[in-house]
């Protein structure tokens, strides 16, 4: 999409209301008129513009967006919900690091704007890797970005592997592999690498950002600067989990 075009669509309530209508459903003026409570000829006039764009076709009776105003809709959507997301989550993102997150998360970011932040306190200082664990120990098909070493989180990862014969696509580092190896005491994370429940994917790029998508639950860990880890809060998502699981598949692409 060209800046000119995203101008042309955001300087206009009308244009952008008016695909934002078509986005779920085809629709005649009348309809168009009541939904956007509209004059006759203002929603006219918005159609009229959009088609001479090609983001608006007309049939007999109705109008519909064109595969062009289709995904230019979609993308636009997909900002506000980057937008809402950076918005609702404005205090977590500050106090963290987010200058090495990679590409496929800010494309991403719409996914975290339901997010619930799970914070520990003096009371209960480990809070949140209690609740971390209670979810993962709920889940069949694990899919985590480690870009720290501890034991404490691969024990919960093996834990829930064990119990629920599930299984974990690990996307991780060399240094932090041989560090598991060399903890790997009783054998069992590499008991489960030759069974295919663990499945290693070794990055190059030294991602800071421990993100986790499973069957039910995603959650985002992050650094308070380049060298410090933050186990101390964390975003969790019980929905979107479709597209958490993309969110993972986009990092493990960068990969092949």
């Amino acid at each position: 999409m060209t800046f000119d075009l995203m101008r042309f669509i955001l300087t206009s309530d009308m244009r952008l209301s008016l695909l934002l209508e078509l986005f779920d459903s085809e629709q005649n003026v009348e309809s168009l008129k009541a939904n956007l409570n509209k004059s006759h000829g203002s929603v006219l006039r918005g159609l009229k513009e959009l088609i001479e764009k090609d983001l608006v076709y007309k049939s007999e009776k109705s109008f519909f967006l064109s595969s062009t105003g289709f995904l230019i809709t979609l993308n636009i959507i997909s900002m506000f919900d980057n937008a809402c997301s950076i918005e609702n989550n404005a205090d977590f993102f500050k106090k963290h690091c987010i200058d090495n997150l990679g590409n496929p998360f800010f494309k991403s970011l719409y996914i975290w704007k339901n997010g619930v932040l799970i914070e520990s306190t003096r009371a209960e200082f480990v809070k949140t890797v209690n609740v971390y664990s209670e979810k993962v120990s709920q889940s069949n098909n694990i899919n985590v970005i480690l870009p720290v070493y501890s034991k404490v989180f691969i024990n919960i990862f093996i834990k829930s592997l064990i119990k629920n014969d599930g299984t974990l696509n690990l996307i991780t580092n060399e240094i932090i592999l041989d560090l598991i190896k060399e903890n790997d005491v009783e054998g069992i994370f590499q008991k489960l690498v030759s069974e295919e429940k663990i499945n290693i994917f070794i990055s190059e790029n030294d991602f800071k950002v421990f993100f986790t998508a499973t069957d039910v639950f995603s959650s985002l860990f992050l650094f308070f600067d380049e060298n410090h880890f933050d186990d101390g809060e964390m975003l969790l998502i019980e929905d979107n989990i479709e597209n958490s699981l993309a969110l993972f598949d986009s990092y493990r692409d960068l990969i092949k």
